[in-house]
C-alpha cells in the first residue's frame, strides 16, 4: 500500500496580547489571515510576563483577519469564563499565528481548516469541542514557532 504524500506548515505565532487590548494592540499578525489561541494566565510584576498560562481554545480566521476574529461571539467563552472565575489574577489572553512557510501552493480554506482541526486535536484545549476525538484531515507536519510555548513544536499526522 502506498502512503499519501506528506506537506508541512510552518506557523508563527506573535506573543502574548491581553484580550482587553485586543482592539487597539498594534501587531501586523492581527490584521492577516491565521490562527489564533486563547489562554489564560496571570501577570507577574517582577517578571513583567504572563505565568501559569493554560490553554483554553484554538480557532481560526481564514476569510478576515485575526483581530475581527477574535472580538466576535464564540461558544468557547462559556467555558473560559467558568476557567477566569476560579482566580481572578486571571487575565483572558490571546496569541496569533500566521503560516510563514508551507508546502502547499494555495493557502485555501481546507488548508486552514485541517490545520485548525489538527491543533485541536493534538492539543486537546479545553473549551475546543469539536476535533478532539480523532483527525480525519491530510497528512501534515505543523512546526510552531515564534512566542508560542503552548503548543506542541511539532504536530503531524502521516499514515
Amino acid at each position: 500500500m502506498a502512503r499519501k504524500s506528506m506537506g508541512y506548515a510552518i506557523i508563527d505565532w506573535s506573543q502574548v496580547i491581553s484580550y482587553s487590548k485586543i482592539e487597539s494592540y498594534d501587531h501586523e499578525y492581527l490584521e492577516c489571515s491565521g490562527f489564533y489561541i486563547m489562554l489564560i494566565g496571570k501577570y507577574d510584576k517582577q517578571l513583567k510576563r504572563y505565568v501559569d498560562k493554560k490553554l483554553q481554545y484554538i480557532g481560526q480566521a481564514y476569510e478576515q483577519g485575526i483581530r475581527e476574529r477574535v472580538i466576535q461571539d464564540h461558544k468557547a467563552f462559556d467555558k473560559i469564563s467558568k476557567s477566569l472565575s476560579k482566580d481572578p489574577k486571571n487575565t483572558l489572553l490571546v496569541q496569533a499565528g500566521v503560516i510563514i512557510e508551507s508546502s502547499y501552493q494555495l493557502e485555501t480554506s481546507q488548508l486552514f481548516n485541517d490545520i485548525e482541526k489538527f491543533l485541536i486535536y493534538d492539543n486537546q484545549p479545553c473549551a475546543n469541542i469539536l476535533h478532539k476525538e480523532d483527525y480525519s484531515g491530510r497528512n501534515i507536519i505543523i512546526i510552531n514557532d515564534g512566542s508560542n510555548d503552548l503548543l506542541k513544536k511539532f504536530s503531524y499526522k502521516y499514515e
